[in-house]
């Protein structure tokens, strides 16, 4: 079945994060990186430590070696395991998008070569 519609068959909604302070790292499981048309890169999976899909504000600060990402919130994503696909996350992200009438590119095997370079040095 297309992720598309698979993605349209889950149920529940978005909502706010906490801030920052009360969840200055997340580990996130089954990601990708997708690339909006500015430049602009975040993050999408399954944060395992809240249960949940998730989608990073703006990735500033990439670090291969440590496999993680600061976003501009200040908030720091560890990029946990292989890439994949959560559902959850990609339902987020395509609302994100809608919200936001965006469109992206996924930009994740760039960023996988980058970790896997990384972890051959």
């Amino acid at each position: 079945m297309d992720e598309r519609l698979k993605r349209l068959g889950i149920t529940g909604g978005v909502w706010a994060v906490p801030a920052v302070k009360q969840q200055p790292v997340i580990h996130l499981e089954r990601w990708r990186v997708f690339e909006l048309s500015t430049g602009e890169r975040h993050l999408v999976g399954w944060n395992r430590d809240a249960a949940e899909g998730r989608v990073s504000s703006t990735v500033t600060v990439f670090d291969a070696e440590d496999r993680q990402a600061v976003t501009r919130s200040g908030r720091v994503y560890r990029l946990c395991g292989e890439p994949g696909h959560s559902v959850d996350g990609l339902y987020v992200w395509d609302q994100w998008l809608d919200a936001r009438g965006a469109q992206a590119s996924d930009v994740t095997n760039e960023i996988a070569r980058l970790i896997d370079a990384a972890s051959q040095d």
